[in-house]
């Protein structure tokens, strides 16, 4: 659903800056699964169509997780830097190799004062019978990877050098 929504999302936006987007869209013929480490391996499989066709230059990924599988798909296919696309995720995760991905989020304080709304009408009367939706505006958090040939700026080689843990 959420996936479904935020596709709706960048379609809408798409369309408001005057550009086609029926054709900008893949989807994986198995439901991908939620656990965060099965996102980032399907965002690495399903990336190995993406990442063979030189016509695709940006990527919108329906979550940091799969963005994370993305990269990877890049570094193992040793794709040429001038060949990476320009990559967005959702959700702003902290572990999205260094914050170099551009990323949308909800804003905590927003989404709080929305469902608080909603409490608040729906306890005073106001507000009355099915369950009601409000939406709430994401904030782009442009970084490194929406950056016009990003992958050939000194920044890249955050992504191209192996992540150490201690």
């Amino acid at each position: 659903v959420w996936s479904a929504q935020r596709e709706e999302g960048w379609r809408t936006a798409l369309q408001g800056a005057g550009l086609e987007s029926k054709r900008f869209a893949f989807h994986p013929d198995q439901s991908v699964p939620k656990r965060t480490e099965k996102l980032r391996e399907a965002g690495r499989e399903l990336s190995s169509y993406v990442l063979r066709r030189p016509d695709i230059t940006a990527v919108v990924a329906a979550n940091d997780y799969v963005v994370m599988g993305v990269l990877d798909a890049i570094r193992e296919r040793q794709l040429p830097s001038e060949r990476w696309p320009s990559i967005v995720g959702f959700d702003n995760l902290p572990t999205a190799h260094g914050h170099v991905v551009t990323s949308l989020r909800h804003s905590g304080e927003d989404l709080g004062r929305a469902a608080a709304d909603l409490l608040w009408e729906r306890h005073h009367g106001l507000l009355v019978g099915a369950p009601q939706h409000r939406q709430v505006s994401m904030h782009l958090i442009p970084r490194l990877t929406s950056r016009m040939d990003w992958s050939l700026e000194a920044g890249h080689l955050n992504l191209t050098t192996p992540t150490v843990v201690a």
